[in-house]
């Protein structure tokens, strides 16, 4: 066997594992991208509850207004 030619085979099973790493590290990366659009998700879900809070609040006081005012 030549040396060039067990290179050669070397070279073509580096690139099959060097695939699945490209594969894999596309999948890494995908799933960080998911947990980010979550976090983000969450995120948004604190501000609307934050709002849902001060709206609740805010309608509290016209309820305490409305009942002064009668």
């Amino acid at each position: 066997l030549h040396p060039y030619e067990s290179l050669r085979s070397y070279d073509r099973q580096y690139d099959s594992s060097d695939r699945f790493h490209d594969h894999h590290r596309f999948l890494v990366e995908v799933g960080i991208m998911v947990s980010q659009l979550g976090i983000m998700a969450g995120g948004v879900g604190i501000v609307g509850l934050q709002h849902g809070i001060v709206a609740s609040e805010g309608s509290n006081a016209a309820g305490v207004v409305g009942i002064i005012a009668s």
